[in-house]
């Protein structure tokens, strides 16, 4: 594997005051294992009813979204992931009944993640859908929960904590459209 990464930024996880944080530059050995006791019972849990919550996965850094696949994967969650948002849509369209939250980058090429978003309530008004970003770009963070998104998860994040929100909001009850 080259060194070089292209003009993508590379994230990676990093061990930090004990806890996991995805941030630019740091070692790829350090992949996290969801061995704390609340988790294996979440995990066995939703093992034992054999439906897992899903996470549409919205990231055009490949390294960051294998990351992510991987975590939230061995946390418990049946991750359904792409690179783009016109992907996502798709992917969304034959998947919707399976995916309890969405997580979405905010600048990607193509459509971004607000423009990804409105166009995967188009097919499910109530989906409940996050942002995360190290650079939003022409958006604020208000900016974007004022467009639905129920949390904004700024990088580098915690990667306990985006565990904690996504089983929290994956619990809540699906929203039918109307």
């Amino acid at each position: 594997m080259s060194g070089k990464t292209g003009s993508v930024s590379s994230h990676l996880l990093r061990q930090r005051e004990g806890r996991r944080s995805i941030s630019p530059n740091s070692s790829p050995h350090l992949v996290p294992q969801g061995n704390g006791p609340a988790s294996q019972a979440r995990t066995l849990q939703e093992a034992e009813r054999n439906d897992p919550p899903g996470v549409l996965l919205v990231d055009d850094d490949l390294m960051v979204l294998r990351l992510l696949e991987v975590v939230l994967h061995r946390r418990g969650f049946r991750v359904f992931s792409t690179s783009t948002g016109r992907e996502a849509v798709t992917l969304y369209q034959a998947r919707q009944a399976q995916v309890h939250v969405a997580l979405l980058d905010v600048c990607m090429p193509d459509l971004d993640g607000p423009q990804t978003l409105e166009q995967l309530r188009r097919i499910q008004p109530g989906i409940v859908a996050c942002f995360m970003s190290g650079n939003t770009g022409l958006y604020s963070p208000q900016e974007l929960l004022q467009m639905g998104a129920v949390q904004f998860f700024p990088k580098p994040f915690g990667l306990e904590e985006l565990v904690q929100a996504l089983w929290q909001l994956a619990s809540r009850p699906k929203r039918c459209s109307a």
